[in-house]
């Protein structure tokens, strides 16, 4: 997003990310941006899985100083084709 935009307005911003995937058509997906401050991490066990095949994953987020975050996150996966998220988990990471 350029410096130049200003995005101080109280209306919801999004951004269109699209993926490709060999030969397959490319992927679009509209996201919702969040101007909190932080960084998700995503961790698979493979780099690339099969259909069908089950997806070993961990997710962490920390704040802009790399500690852990101090709020609750949700994280919803969803597959193309499916009907609804397949799996949507909810856990507050706040330290005590």
């Amino acid at each position: 997003i350029p410096a130049s935009k200003e995005l101080k307005s109280q209306k919801n911003k999004f951004v269109s990310v699209q993926a490709a995937f060999g030969n397959a058509p490319p992927v679009e997906k509209v996201v919702l941006v969040s101007f909190q401050s932080g960084y998700l991490f995503i961790q698979t066990d493979k780099t690339i899985y099969t259909p069908g095949s089950t997806v070993l994953y961990r997710i962490f987020t920390v704040d802009h100083e790399l500690l852990p975050a101090n709020q609750k996150v949700i994280v919803s996966i969803e597959v193309p084709g499916s009907r609804g998220p397949r799996h949507t988990w909810g856990r507050d990471s706040r330290r005590d």
